[in-house]
């Protein structure tokens, strides 16, 4: 008796039968399934906001949502049930919130520690882009923004001026050799010319104008000279290829397996896709310079060299930023402190134990972190390459399509001469105004989605950000539930997702009148405002203008978010619009631009938009040719 009272409940335990362990997977998926399917969506706080039909398949209205093409359709829901709805996600019981409210969309991106990047997308982003400010968040975020939007001072930005003014004086001898002789082969200009066109020539603008911007970000960021515009066969040209090649299309880019790639990146080195191999092929080269450029820096630390060499890259001007945040002791995140703690080996190795070396070597330390964590500096290359192209790319296309558009702003570019220092260029009004609207409806980055990211939403979508905590959403315009009730606020759970549609947002008629579809310069002309950007890198235009009718909004300009807002906003925006400035100004005055007949360009998106002709994007990847002649004057 007293054994049986002593005895252990263990010695009575068993496993479960196979019957029961079956019973109780049963039991565990129902009740995951019942909270999924039923629970969720009954008590979501959206479930009472109005809804467009339809959006009851497996991917409910996502596939509208990221169709490039339906603007008119989404442009009717907004007219419709107001400029904040809800949309269904997969498996159409996922609410989500559509917006374009201005007063809504401040809230959301002023607030990015309540909206975040889901991991998914975080994870989308170093797959293509490494570790940076792209996919960074919170404090990281915080800390790294501090330091790299110094590096565009009105002094930095002269620099970066000549720079982008040399290149652009290459890119221009180039497309004149191609037109003068029809012989010339080369990459974006595969087929040759004959004496009857007349110096006309097909020129594949987005492929030299990526080449490009690739050459340029590569001198600017970390002063390695690609070169792939001009010595397409050699080392830079080669490197170029590699990245071009990941952009395409193939077998892991997308689907299912893409996504699932993302979910468990060690199936990527398991099972290795085509899209997988081709990253890491273009992606490789890229990390080894800027780890050498990192390298190089710490050379000319301990050779007391660095000095002479300063302002020649972001990475050298890095070294003079970092040094004041390092000296007063600015708090950095716990990664960077490691950095800054491996401090004084290295200040042995150098042998220089003097204050000035000891904070060099703290600041190349804190540029590993910044600059080439995981080689952060050639893989966000990648973006700016494409983003910069595809502006450039579509405002010549616009051009080509309108004559007398092109024109009108060549007239204004040959009356200032061969080149313009770029602090006036701003002070050119039908240049700024095609550039202006050109960011409106093509911009770089079409949709951004903030919320947890859908297994299938991360191959389309550049931006997609998670709630962190129940919220109250305020809106500008009250808009009316499915029971008639006017609401001025929003309640969001935590985890719902919100589109900030920035496409819709910039061509939506609710915003800009009738003709927001339509390609106008002129609504940017004789609006009464300034629109030179700001000297300082920590402000932003507060009064800038807009055309008549249009309503104050989010953005660098009202309702123009290419940008984005808020405290994530493009840290080198100014860099962006002066680059595409000076290379619009040189093209357009000495050359003359038409589309190719018969080559209908469409437009499809990877973190940004890019163009192709119709056919061919599985077999050649992006592009957009034009025919291009030098301009002789009205004949």
């Amino acid at each position: 008796m007293a054994e049986s009272i002593m005895s252990s409940p263990l010695e009575h335990a068993r496993l479960p039968t196979a019957r029961e362990g079956m019973l109780f997977l049963i039991a565990y998926v129902a009740v995951r399934a019942l909270h999924f399917f039923l629970y969720k969506p009954l008590t979501s706080p959206l479930r009472n906001l109005q809804h467009p039909p339809g959006g009851k398949g497996w991917l409910g209205h996502f596939s509208e949502l990221i169709d490039l093409y339906s603007q008119e359709k989404i442009d009717g829901w907004a007219n419709k049930y107001g400029k904040a709805f809800m949309v269904r996600g997969p498996f159409w019981v996922h609410h989500r919130l559509w917006t374009i409210d201005p007063r809504a969309l401040a809230h959301i991106m002023g607030n990015p520690n309540d909206y975040r990047k889901s991991e998914m997308l975080r994870r989308a982003a170093r797959r293509y882009l490494s570790s940076g400010l792209i996919d960074a968040e919170g404090e990281r975020h915080k800390v790294q923004r501090k330091v790299v939007q110094r590096l565009f001072s009105r002094n930095s930005m002269k620099l970066f001026g000549k720079v982008t003014q040399e290149k652009t004086d290459q890119l221009a001898g180039i497309m004149s050799d191609l037109c003068s002789d029809p012989e010339m082969i080369c990459p974006y200009a595969e087929q040759p010319g004959s004496e009857k066109d007349n110096g006309v020539r097909e020129v594949d603008i987005y492929g030299m104008t990526s080449r490009w911007t690739y050459d340029l970000i590569g001198q600017v960021t970390i002063d390695h000279k690609f070169d792939s515009l001009g010595d397409w066969d050699g080392e830079g040209g080669k490197v170029y290829r590699g990245y071009e090649r990941m952009q395409q299309m193939v077998p892991g880019t997308g689907g299912i397996r893409g996504e699932l790639g993302l979910f468990w990146p060690w199936i990527d080195k398991v099972m290795p896709t085509e899209n997988s191999r081709r990253v890491a092929a273009g992606m490789g080269p890229l990390e080894e310079l800027s780890k050498k450029a990192i390298r190089d820096r710490r050379k000319e630390i301990a050779e007391g060299t660095m000095d002479k060499l300063a302002d020649r890259d972001l990475l050298s001007i890095l070294r003079e930023r970092t040094a004041t945040q390092v000296e007063v002791g600015n708090p950095l995140t716990s990664s960077a402190r490691q950095h800054v703690r491996r401090d004084s080996a290295g200040a042995k190795d150098v042998g220089r134990r003097d204050h000035r070396s000891a904070r060099d070597i703290h600041v190349c330390r804190i540029g590993d972190y910044f600059v080439s964590e995981g080689g952060a500096v050639a893989r966000s290359r990648g973006q700016t390459v494409d983003r910069y192209s595809g502006t450039i790319s579509w405002a010549l296309h616009a051009l080509a399509c309108r004559p007398q558009m092109q024109s009108e702003l060549r007239t204004e570019c040959q009356a200032y001469g061969e080149s313009l220092p770029f602090e006036q260029l701003d002070q050119l009004p039908y240049l700024d105004a095609v550039v202006m609207e050109v960011l409106r409806v093509y911009p770089s980055l079409p949709s951004t989605v903030s919320g947890i990211a859908s297994r299938f939403d991360t191959a389309y979508t550049p931006q997609i950000r998670e709630a962190q905590k129940d919220d109250i959403i305020p809106l500008a315009e009250p808009v009316q539930d499915r029971n008639g009730k006017t609401v001025s606020s929003i309640r969001i759970r935590k985890g719902q997702v919100i589109y900030v549609p920035i496409e819709q947002l910039q061509v939506a008629t609710c915003v800009w009148g009738p003709d927001a579809r339509d390609f106008n310069p002129g609504r940017w002309l004789d609006t009464g405002a300034s629109h030179v950007t700001p000297d300082s890198a920590e402000s932003a235009p507060t009064s800038s203008k807009r055309p008549p009718g249009v309503p104050d909004g989010p953005g660098v300009w009202p309702n123009i978010m290419t940008f984005i807002d808020g405290p994530r906003r493009c840290v080198g925006y100014k860099l962006a619009l002066m680059q595409i400035k000076m290379i619009l100004y040189a093209l357009i005055r000495d050359f003359e631009f038409a589309p190719v007949p018969e080559k209908k360009i469409y437009k499809w998106n990877l973190f940004s938009t890019r163009p192709y002709v119709a056919g061919e994007l599985l077999s050649k990847g992006t592009g957009l040719p034009l025919l291009v002649r030098p301009y002789k004057g009205d004949v």
